[in-house]
């Protein structure tokens, strides 16, 4: 079952809490044994400056809480959309946009930020460049002709 990384986060800072709050200390030293894919693994966390790590932690979370609550836009929907079990090169795919009633416009494709940049960045898009790729597909529905479904 996926976890979103603001869960974990929010777990982690309430176990150092209660850490804390029970023997207030400066640091953390702890052997345990989780299990992770069905394996039993050995880990070992030392913490040396446990209420600096602490507020660090807080505000890291802050950071991820806001990514997690992220949704594309209308139009990076219509782009996923339109690359599911597909693969474009750009001007293909922003033809292909108008069928999901999107405006021919190129500018809005390339813009930082909102266009298909930004879905990259997140990993909902890959590029298989050049002149014998296959151009823009999503790597959780991708389509038949990518050559290698490895990465």
């Amino acid at each position: 079952m996926p976890y979103q990384v603001s869960e974990v986060m929010a777990t982690i800072t309430r176990f150092f809490e209660e850490i804390l709050s029970a023997c207030p200390s400066s640091e953390i030293d702890i052997d345990a044994h989780v299990k992770i894919g069905g394996q039993r693994k050995r880990f070992h966390l030392f913490v040396p400056f446990l209420q600096q790590s602490l507020q660090v932690l807080k505000q890291v979370q802050t950071v991820v809480q806001d990514e997690d609550d992220w949704s594309p836009d209308d139009y990076q929907c219509a782009v996923l959309a339109a690359l599911e079990y597909r693969a474009f090169h750009s001007e293909p795919l922003i033809l292909e946009l108008e069928k999901f009633g999107q405006k021919k416009d190129r500018t809005r494709f390339w813009k930082k930020g909102n266009g298909i940049k930004e879905l990259m960045a997140r990993g909902l898009v890959k590029l298989d460049p050049g002149k014998k790729g296959i151009g823009y597909y999503r790597p959780d529905a991708p389509p038949d002709e990518l050559p290698n479904s490895s990465d």
